[in-house]
């Protein structure tokens, strides 16, 4: 990806996701990009996992004519994004979403598919639609028209070509794909119609077997969000026999001798906390960093590099010993990812039983897209967009078609004891091999609670801070029927 410049989102338009040999490459090349446009997704139904990528929201539209066709729009979900369903035409394969920031800049972002062998009808729809978004304020407008236009001459082949020259003028668009896309023609394009928006605009080498060039691009406009960096416990590395050999010297008779039970808890934390900063490390966890595929590694991203220099070289030389070069480059990278895959999946599938999180956290990103809430239409026909007034008319909506409950006959809640006034059970006893086997049951891979204790942590030293923990519970429990007037009872 190129160098991030100042305040601006990075994107991406892709043509022809579906010829592409491998839509597993699809998310490892995307992450690092704020937006995504793809044309020719060639989905139906609830097709799609190999577009659902982590950390992005998902707006598509699928092909109207059967098979082929289709278009998506990825965002970052830490970006403000708000799908524009007001704005498409039904017979137009496009999808429109409205980009903001708090200091209230505002920009239409779509994704637009005009199929070779389209109708005039068609093509009269995408030209309205085209006008009336340009009517509703700034916009950038990503697209295979399948139109081969002279771009330096400004000039068309036909009729139908000069009508949609015609509408860009009107929409006073701009467009900013000087490199052929496919072959020698611009096919791709990428059209704006406020000057200086778009910058730095490169067109990239084929995804996969694609015969469509990638397009990347940034649009300048001042993101919300902040790099905020996150420190969590690198267990992996964590020297739990000093940990283990510091808590079996503690004396926690003697310790919590004397000691309230808030106090008892609050002294057992402390320890705990020192010794796991003295002997697990932290890392950095950047919140809104690039995401890579978990079976990526360094090989494949060699690959990756390598074949992207091998293209440039022969796009530079058009020589024909540096093509073959090239595909060459292309047919190594490509089963350098299907293996790596294929070999982290098995690795996965065969630690499910110690590791499911990570097997989950996989399957995960392969699920059914998710679309965001909202837009909502209100009671008068509004369209409501704002967090607050779609909570608000969720709640209200929700409210209207709850159960009312009849609460002047309710039952009893303490049933009939018969004769007996105390049925309680007094006579508890908390023992260790209890409480260890509740610490040794813990699942390590889920996250701590609000305590902050690891249940990694706790289970790597159960025997060495069971003896504290019976104290505590001990405690707690004799304070409980203290405290209800039960003792002796």
């Amino acid at each position: 990806m190129g160098t991030h410049m100042g305040p601006s989102y990075a994107c991406l338009f892709v043509g022809y996701v579906e010829h592409c040999s491998s839509p597993t490459r699809v998310p490892s090349l995307m992450d690092g990009y704020e937006v995504i446009g793809i044309t020719e997704t060639w989905l139906q139904g609830d097709q799609g996992w190999e577009l659902n990528i982590q950390g992005y929201s998902t707006f598509r539209k699928d092909g109207q004519r059967g098979k082929g066709g289709g278009v998506a729009l990825l965002v970052k979900e830490e970006i403000n994004a708000i799908v524009r369903k007001d704005i498409g035409l039904d017979d137009v394969e496009s999808v429109w979403v409205e980009l903001r920031n708090a200091k209230g800049q505002k920009t239409l972002v779509g994704v637009v598919y005009r199929p070779s062998n389209s109708s005039s009808e068609i093509g009269d729809s995408i030209k309205q639609e085209i006008r009336d978004v340009c009517n509703k304020g700034t916009a950038i407008i990503m697209g295979d028209f399948n139109l081969h236009i002279d771009w330096a001459n400004q000039t068309g082949n036909n009729a139908v070509e000069e009508d949609f020259l015609e509408c860009i003028r009107d929409g006073f668009l701009d467009q900013y794909v000087e490199e052929p896309t496919r072959e020698l023609a611009i096919l791709d394009w990428v059209m704006c119609n406020e000057k200086g928006l778009i910058r730095n605009l490169v067109v990239r080498d084929p995804l996969g077997k694609n015969d469509h060039n990638m397009v990347e691009f940034f649009i300048k406009m001042e993101s919300d969000t902040v790099n905020s960096e996150t420190r969590v416990l690198n267990l992996r590395k964590g020297n739990f026999d000093g940990m283990r050999r510091e808590l079996a010297s503690i004396d926690w008779q003697m310790l919590l001798k004397g000691l309230t039970i808030d106090r008892q808890w609050q002294t057992f934390i402390d320890h705990m906390d020192e010794l796991q900063q003295l002997y697990i490390p932290v890392r950095s966890k950047n919140k809104t960093g690039k995401m890579a595929q978990p079976w990526l590694t360094n090989e494949i991203k060699d690959s990756v590099r390598s074949k992207e220099e091998t293209y440039k070289l022969s796009r530079k030389s058009s020589k024909p010993e540096d093509w073959e070069k090239f595909r060459i480059q292309q047919r190594r990278t490509k089963g350098l990812i299907k293996r790596g895959k294929i070999e982290y999946e098995r690795k996965l599938a065969g630690n499910i039983k110690t590791d499911c999180k990570s097997f989950y956290r996989y399957v995960k990103r392969k699920r059914l897209v998710k679309t965001n809430v909202g837009p909502l239409q209100s009671d008068s026909g509004e369209l409501i967009t704002g967090n607050k007034e779609m909570a608000d008319q969720l709640n209200k909506y929700f409210g209207s078609v709850f159960t009312k409950e009849d609460t002047n006959d309710l039952p009893d809640v303490l049933g009939d004891r018969g004769s007996s006034e105390k049925e309680e059970l007094m006579d508890i006893l908390i023992r260790q091999e209890i409480v260890l086997g509740k610490l040794m049951g813990l699942k390590a891979d889920k996250s701590p609670g609000p305590d902050c204790l690891h249940p990694r942590i706790l289970k790597e030293v159960a025997r060495e801070i069971v003896d504290a923990l019976v104290i505590i519970f001990q405690q707690s429990y004799r304070l409980w029927i203290s405290f209800y007037g039960l003792e002796g009872s």
